[in-house]
């Protein structure tokens, strides 16, 4: 009796995990440039390019921020038979839902002669 309900608490553990690892949040990271700026997401036609990193005094030249609010920089979201249109990202802030993906600025890395960014992208579940 007690190695069946071995067996039936071990196979109850494992739906159990498996249900949580669907639960964790996929993000993607991905590093553009100025020399290479456009990402494709996987399984799709949407394309996120990058444009500029806006100067100030927050993220100036010769800086690596990776602090929230502390700079902004312009990509240009485009999609299936759609134009690209601008958008701005701020620094730690994730975007309203867009094709039906977050986009969150992590960090923004000016040390380099060519600016680069770090970006989370997050697949949103449709409810």
């Amino acid at each position: 009796m007690s190695v069946l309900a071995f067996f039936v608490i071990i196979f109850l553990s494992l739906g159990c995990t498996e249900m949580i690892d669907n639960q964790i949040d996929q993000k993607e990271q991905y590093v553009v440039t100025e020399d290479s700026p456009i990402i494709v997401l996987p399984d799709s036609e949407i394309k996120i390019q990058f444009i500029e990193v806006f100067d100030g005094n927050q993220c100036g030249k010769g800086k690596l921020c990776a602090v929230r609010g502390e700079g902004k920089i312009m990509i240009g979201i485009s999609g299936p038979g759609l134009m690209p249109f601008p958008t701005e990202l701020t620094l730690g802030i994730a975007s309203n839902s867009l094709f039906g993906y977050s986009i969150t600025l992590e960090n923004i890395d000016r040390t380099e002669p060519i600016d680069s960014v770090t970006l989370s992208i997050k697949r949103n579940e449709a409810k």
